[in-house]
């Protein structure tokens, strides 16, 4: 063995060799006009890319895979792109860096009950779907609200752990085993104890409609998801996840009388809708923008919706020049920020609440450089 020599370019691996191994090469250009810069993660099937500009996550997925998605009802047509690979034809899944697009089992909530109740929103959808298969290595897909099966092998693992390890803090480990007694189902029910047990923000009333249910002012059910898991329960609101359809915000009828009032809503943008036995009213959101409450929020700005955010915010002082924003509900869609009381605020605290939606992110571009902040709060005045 001592005479042995080992001629270690045996072991070198070029570049090319691994480029022609992907679906995707770098540097290629989407139909979007962005840039593939950077792989993410892989699978068997599948490879996950960040973009140059920072805009935008690819998911280039094999064509086998992909059908099957469709097959079982996860994907809409539209949202998967046929891609000429470098070794085979394969099809491509973008989403906004604004959205999360993550392996489930890598995929934490950080302390968020809303983003606890968009995934469950999405296990709910895709175990309806998907019976019997295990979803441990799927994809979370925010924007489309599904967990994508990669179809490996192994036990089914319990909906009721996916759910549990969600919510569990950077700290904490993987759970894998059930505890005695504990469903292997994932209920709105034990999601709502969990989210008290942890001491997060519950849900403050009970939903006025049911996951699966079409609300009437949902007109053509053949082109909008039903409702599913409530997202955000207060006495003011009530939002609720569609899936690709976006959302549905319901208005209690005594806030959205004061916000008409006020002039922050147009009663065109409005459809009633009966409340139990009351009448409320209800809007349609595109699930692209942000639809959350300051005191959650889970957007991953860029630049530009910054800059919506801040229109809104002076928007709303100006209306309303003595309402509390801390707690108010974003709608970026329409630059609308809807302050749930109207008294007790003022426009000295408008230049905090701004700068920690900048300071803290998440970012779809990036944080932004110091100069660009300074700049940012400066406009608000």
């Amino acid at each position: 063995m001592a005479n042995t020599v080992i001629d270690e370019s045996n072991f070198i691996i070029s570049l090319d060799e691994v480029e022609s191994e992907r679906l995707i090469t770098l540097n290629a250009r989407l139909p979007d006009g962005a840039v593939v810069a950077e792989l993410l993660d892989e699978g068997r099937d599948w490879e996950l890319y960040y973009t140059k500009d920072g805009s935008m996550r690819a998911l280039a997925v094999k064509a086998a895979l992909a059908e099957r998605w469709l097959e079982a009802g996860l994907l809409d047509t539209h949202r998967l792109l046929p891609w000429q690979g470098v070794r085979e034809n394969c099809y491509l899944l973008l989403v906004p860096s604004s959205k999360r697009l993550f392996r489930v089992n890598q995929f934490k909530s950080g302390q968020s009950a809303r983003l606890a109740a968009q995934f469950l929103a999405a296990l709910t959808r895709s175990r309806a779907r998907l019976p019997g298969i295990n979803l441990r290595d799927a994809l979370y897909s925010e924007l489309d609200g599904v967990l994508l099966p990669t179809y490996t092998q192994g036990p089914v693992f319990a909906d009721s752990l996916l759910l549990q390890n969600i919510l569990r803090t950077a700290q904490e480990g993987e759970v894998l085993e059930l505890a005695a007694g504990q469903s292997r189902s994932a209920s709105y029910a034990a999601f709502v104890a969990a989210l008290r047990e942890r001491g997060l923000r519950a849900p403050e009333v009970q939903p006025s409609f049911n996951p699966g249910e079409f609300p009437e002012f949902m007109s053509d059910p053949g082109s909008l998801a039903a409702v599913s898991t409530p997202l955000e329960l207060c006495p003011q609101y009530e939002l609720y996840d569609t899936g690709t359809a976006g959302f549905v915000l319901v208005l209690h009828r005594v806030w959205a009388e004061a916000l008409l009032s006020a002039g922050l809503l147009n009663e065109s943008a409005l459809t009633s809708v009966a409340l139990g036995r009351e009448m409320g009213y209800a809007m349609l959101l595109d699930g692209y923008g942000a639809v959350e409450s300051l005191t959650d929020r889970v957007f991953g700005h860029s630049r530009s919706s910054l800059y919506d955010l801040m229109v809104a915010q002076r928007s709303t002082r100006r209306l309303l020049p003595e309402a509390a924003l801390q707690d108010a509900l974003y709608l970026g869609e329409h630059r609308l920020l809807l302050p749930l009381t109207f008294t007790g605020g003022s426009r000295q605290n408008d230049a905090a609440l701004l700068d920690a939606a900048v300071s803290a992110g998440p970012f779809a571009v990036g944080a932004l450089l110091e100069e660009e902040r300074t700049d940012l709060l400066a406009a608000l005045g």
